[in-house]
């Protein structure tokens, strides 16, 4: 990995974003040199929230930037078994299958705001993308007993050294990424990529980096009743949750087009 690696990050919106993923593309990497590098997404669970997930427009930005227009639409595959979902809609509509299952080593590998310490867990099982792109617009904040909250930050990222990323990541979640998450450290000591942020080469919207999204209250302490009380209304709250970002926001909107195109591509 180089000494000093290369994050970009952009802020963006929702009429913007396919042009911001082509500047953010071309800001940490070459977009020639990834034409043909498979695509991998994370597995996630079918009631993930936002945040949580990959989305449509950052399958959809990130193969505009580096494939420049899809002609897949003679596909008989595509036409016999369209998806209902819209990120594989997408992928779909550029001839791309999404790779889960063998790991996104050597891939272009897209996401949301990763867990701490997950990007450099990839890299210290050798499975390190090509490329890693998360999208931050929503980010899906889990409280007690998993009550999910979700907060509009309208920031992209993108990097080849998924350790440097995950420091910056981990920071604006207010920890320490050296000192508050093992497997970083373990992956910066075994020069697996750098978790020093300073030592980094941040380009685009740097003030990005300087804010803070979340801080961890570890003094703040649950009664195992109340736990119990709000783990049983989780569902529902993250029903509400959901609605109210798909139906009341503008990144909601872009998802619900995103959503419509991909039934009634179902329904021919």
């Amino acid at each position: 990995m180089s000494l000093l690696p290369c994050i970009a990050l952009l802020r963006t919106s929702p009429g913007a974003v396919l042009e911001d993923y082509a500047r953010l593309i071309t800001l940490a990497a070459h977009a020639d040199d990834l034409a043909d590098t498979p695509i991998a997404v994370p597995s996630t669970a079918p009631d993930s929230l936002p945040g949580e997930r990959p989305e449509p427009w950052q399958v959809d930005g990130v193969l505009r930037a580096i494939r420049g227009a899809p002609a897949t639409e003679s596909l008989t595959e595509i036409q016999h078994h369209p998806s209902l979902d819209p990120v594989l809609h997408v992928a779909q509509h550029w001839g791309v299958a999404l790779e889960r299952t063998r790991g996104p080593a050597g891939a272009l590998y897209l996401c949301g705001l990763p867990a701490p310490g997950a990007l450099s867990g990839l890299a210290s099982r050798g499975m390190a993308p090509a490329l890693t792109v998360v999208d931050a617009v929503t980010v899906c904040r889990r409280g007690a007993g998993g009550m999910p909250r979700l907060d509009i930050r309208g920031a992209i990222f993108a990097s080849r050294d998924p350790v440097a990323l995950d420091a910056l990541l981990s920071r604006l979640r207010g920890l320490d990424p050296l000192r508050d998450i093992p497997t970083l450290a373990e992956a910066h000591e075994r020069r697996l990529g750098c978790g020093d942020v300073g030592k980094a080469k941040l380009v685009g919207e740097i003030s990005i980096a300087e804010e803070r999204w979340w801080w961890s209250d570890h003094s703040q302490k649950t009664s195992r009743g109340l736990l119990q009380r709000l783990r049983g209304r989780h569902l529902e709250a993250a029903r509400l949750v959901y609605e109210d970002w798909v139906f009341h926001t503008g990144w909601g909107s872009l998802y619900r087009g995103y959503q419509r195109r991909a039934i009634s591509y179902a329904a021919r």
